[in-house]
């Protein structure tokens, strides 16, 4: 993208796969000995940013951007050519003390690229939850899809840039917390087959009792809905019985949620985020 152009589109944002990306150029100083023909030792570095959010989140892709490209510009637009040349450095096959001077360098610049941008980004994402009310419908939209896929939109200090292992935006019933308390299931293995295809999860009966007329769900966000993969019955569950439920495992798809429930009113017992990439 041309630098004129960029006075009226202000970034570039491509789809793909749904995932969104986001891309803004900007030039840095340089002082930097360059191998092209034609370029001096001052020409300007020539820079990149981009941001990759699910589709879902595509509303905080332009916002999100303008930060990043915003905090680098500001930090780092003197230091930015050594990070280049350090990284190139790396590759020479003799490293004199220089040399690793340099790739020194320009480890210490990335690392206090990748702090600002950490702190950017959880500061942002703070600040969307923290105002979650919102007119607008994709904001909306994405708060529900953050909400599915596991993080706590209800509490501010809970939020630490990963998803919590249990799903909180179910409203739970003084019943539901007092199984939750006596821990009535419990997953006791979780495994993803060799070939990607098949989820298996083993879960036991956690109490003396006998369970009746429950239902074991497995279902997935898409397109801001839960999609069910597994739905079976149980109608007796043995006292401290294990069972094993298999759903089938979707390309793209990481998370999936799982929830136990009565047949009868659909009071949910059980509710549980499952990420693959723990067990990949």
């Amino acid at each position: 993208m041309d630098f004129k152009e960029q006075e009226v589109l202000d970034h570039v944002d491509l789809e793909y796969k749904k995932r969104v990306y986001f891309s803004k150029k900007f030039l840095a100083k340089s002082q930097r000995k360059k191998k092209r023909a034609g370029l001096e030792v001052d020409t300007p570095e020539t820079i990149v940013i981009m941001v990759s959010l699910p589709s879902e989140l595509e509303i905080f892709g332009g916002p999100l951007i303008k930060k990043l490209t915003k905090i680098l510009t500001k930090n780092y637009y003197d230091t930015l050519w050594e990070l280049i040349e350090g990284e190139q450095e790396k590759t020479a096959v003799i490293k004199t003390d220089d040399i690793k001077r340099k790739i020194k360098r320009a480890d210490e610049i990335k690392q206090g690229i990748r702090k600002d941008f950490n702190d950017i980004i959880l500061n942002y994402i703070r600040k969307v939850i923290k105002n979650g009310k919102s007119e607008s419908i994709k904001k909306q939209q994405a708060m529900s899809y953050l909400a599915l896929k596991g993080y706590d939109i209800t509490s501010i200090n809970g939020f630490d840039g990963a998803p919590f292992d249990d799903v909180n935006i179910f409203e739970k019933s003084e019943a539901e917390l007092a199984h939750a308390e006596e821990e009535v299931f419990r997953i006791t293995d979780i495994n993803v087959t060799d070939d990607f295809r098949e989820l298996e999860i083993l879960m036991v009966n956690n109490t003396q009792k006998d369970i009746r007329g429950v239902q074991v769900v497995i279902t997935h966000v898409e397109e801001f809905f839960e999609k069910e993969v597994l739905n079976e019955s149980v109608e007796e569950w043995y006292a401290y019985e294990e069972l094993i439920f298999v759903a089938p495992v979707f390309p793209y798809v990481e998370s999936y949620i799982l929830t136990i429930q009565r047949k009868e009113n659909s009071e949910k017992l059980f509710v549980k985020l499952i990420n693959l990439k723990r067990f990949i």
